[in-house]
């Protein structure tokens, strides 16, 4: 019996994950159709299988990426404005990122399909490399969501799957 791939965040789920985890209300909408490309600068979450295959990515904008490691933290919106202006993330902005990209992985992870956790983020001018670009960009699975998180502001996640 084959695994199917890892499944594309539900929007209620994904809304009320990160509300609880960031302490703030959270607003999402999913918007129809395909998803737009993140302008950049943009943040990537890349998402491996258990054997290190490339599964799963998602793309946020960067300024978004930084308000979601601010929340999280409990630091005033100004730290993650201060990344965005300078491409940069502190290391405990950055960490608080890849915490919540972490944590959002389990919502990837349903009964019967292939698990998935967080391998790698990448931020700015770096990529996650062609091969993977390519792969996820003809992803059967794909889904847009604009949020806003309560005193931090929108932004946009985009996720993919194979």
């Amino acid at each position: 019996m084959a695994i199917a791939p890892p499944a594309i965040p539900d929007a209620e789920e994904l809304r009320l994950l990160l509300s609880q985890l960031l302490g703030k209300p959270v607003t999402l909408k999913a918007p129809a159709g395909p998803p737009k490309p993140n302008p950049a600068p943009q943040f990537q979450a890349l998402y491996c299988s258990d054997d290190g295959t490339p599964r799963a990515v998602a793309s946020l904008d960067f300024l978004f990426a930084a308000c979601l490691g601010a929340a999280l933290a409990m630091m005033p919106l100004a730290a993650a404005q201060d990344a965005a202006k300078t491409g940069k993330m502190s290391e405990m902005l950055l960490d608080c990122t890849k915490e919540v990209l972490n944590v959002s992985a389990r919502l990837m992870n349903k009964p019967g399909g292939m698990r998935v956790v967080l391998k790698k983020v990448v931020s700015g001018t770096e990529t996650l490399g062609p091969d993977i670009r390519a792969k996820m960009a003809t992803a059967p699975l794909q889904r847009e969501y604009d949020l806003e998180i309560g005193g931090y502001g929108r932004g946009r996640m985009v996720f993919r799957a194979a």
